[in-house]
């Protein structure tokens, strides 16, 4: 080999190394890039405030076969309450309502007592003006014979104030709420029956 010949491999291998050399440097200059922008990277954020819950498990009174839960969930809007209570005849219209005690004792659900009233109001419509902070209005199941429930109450609360329910009941009634016949609204036996628990 002579001195011109090792002079150019010299000069190609010199030229292979540098280009290997900066090949390298932005490799490893891309991947710390690349590595900084996903360490600062926000993760998103959970925004929705962790809001007081409950779930109310309804069970069946006076031999029905209703059943159910409903959570009951305190929100900005008012007390929100959600879920299903199956096993009544379908496209049936029922009476849902707060009563003042923490007990379904009873086969009648008596141990409810009366409707949840803190206002001694007379009982009513949601749209009356006036009505007991226990009126829910009336459900009407579909053709499998379940009730689906997804309403806000803005008087109610869950568990603060005198129109909080917690450790008071909900019950179910065999039939609609007249909005007009007194104490009660003339809507039937209790047919299912649910004590709001504490909250642990």
């Amino acid at each position: 080999m002579n001195f011109r010949m090792f002079k150019k491999l010299h000069i190609c291998f010199f030229s292979l190394l540098l280009a290997g050399t900066f090949l390298s440097a932005g490799c490893t200059q891309k991947n710390k890039g690349e590595k900084s922008q996903s360490t600062n990277m926000t993760q998103p954020k959970n925004t929705s405030a962790d809001l007081p819950s409950v779930v109310v498990i309804m069970k069946s009174k006076s031999q029905s076969k209703a059943n159910g839960t409903i959570a009951l969930t305190e929100t900005d809007s008012g007390l929100r309450l959600k879920g299903t209570i199956k096993g009544l005849d379908a496209n049936s219209g029922h009476a849902l309502h707060f009563h003042e005690k923490g007990s379904c004792k009873g086969d009648g659900a008596k141990g409810a007592g009366g409707h949840f009233n803190p206002d001694n109001e007379k009982h009513g419509a949601l749209s009356d003006k006036k009505h007991h902070a226990g009126d829910l209005g009336n459900y009407f199941s579909n053709s499998d014979g379940e009730i689906k429930v997804d309403k806000t109450f803005s008087h109610l609360k869950l568990t603060e104030g005198d129109k909080a329910v917690i450790n008071r009941s909900m019950v179910l009634h065999a039939k609609k709420d007249d909005f007009t016949s007194q104490p009660s609204g003339a809507a039937g036996k209790r047919i299912a029956c649910g004590v709001v628990p504490k909250i642990k």
